[in-house]
């Protein structure tokens, strides 16, 4: 009887778990619906998801200098983000650290890869950058640390929230900039000043250059 009863009891619950993913089918199926009629009666079109590519297009000119120069004036990760601007790594890859080296010009800023796998993502990567792309107090952390930085941030939520705070300070009714926007417009530049595909993933540390076309504004 025992075995009997639990059986019906977990049928019962099988049974009712069918009913309540059927009334959620059918309650989404009812909101598309009614946004569907809410956009013939007033003549509007369904709002695409805007993408960061498309976003790109959208900030304002000289944008990464802005959110550099407002880090630097608050204080607030202000060697993190210009690494950021500069080199257009991963958020996640700050998090792990990266090492700029200014015993030499032009400097060297080595980055320890993030979203590794079989066929993607680089383990390590050094990138040229001339101490002249350097803002004056990454320069000074350098001079002051003898010629040797190492640029952290403690999370990718931290430097999300503390970039969203400054563009919307910066342009209330403007884009959000995201850490993702400068890795996109790093390509672009790249790609603009004429770098081949396989360049600009060497720079980005993506192994296939196939991945590069994503980065960069969409056009």
């Amino acid at each position: 009887d025992l075995l009997g009863n639990a059986q019906s009891s977990i049928a019962d619950v099988r049974d009712l778990g069918s009913q309540l993913k059927a009334k959620c089918n059918t309650l989404s199926l009812l909101q598309r619906l009614q946004r569907q009629a809410v956009l013939e009666m007033t003549g509007e079109k369904p709002r695409r998801k805007t993408s960061l590519r498309d976003e790109l297009g959208l900030l304002p000119s000289g944008w990464q200098d802005r959110i550099v120069a407002r880090a630097q004036a608050s204080n607030t990760y202000a060697d993190a983000i210009a690494v950021l601007a500069i080199t257009g790594c991963r958020p996640e890859e700050l998090v792990q650290g990266a090492r700029v080296r200014l015993d030499r010009e032009p400097a060297v800023i080595c980055i320890h890869g993030a979203k590794l796998g079989e066929h993607s993502g680089q383990p390590w990567r050094e990138i040229e950058v001339a101490s002249s792309e350097f803002p004056p107090h990454l320069l000074q952390c350098l001079r002051e640390e003898r010629d040797v930085a190492y640029v952290t941030i403690p999370s990718t939520d931290a430097l999300r929230q503390a970039l969203y705070d400054m563009s919307a300070e910066l342009w209330p009714a403007g884009i959000r900039v995201k850490p993702y926007h400068f890795r996109h417009s790093r390509a672009e530049t790249l790609r603009q000043s004429g770098w081949a595909a396989h360049e600009i993933a060497a720079v980005l540390g993506e192994r296939s250059a196939r991945t590069v076309a994503h980065y960069g504004r969409k056009t």
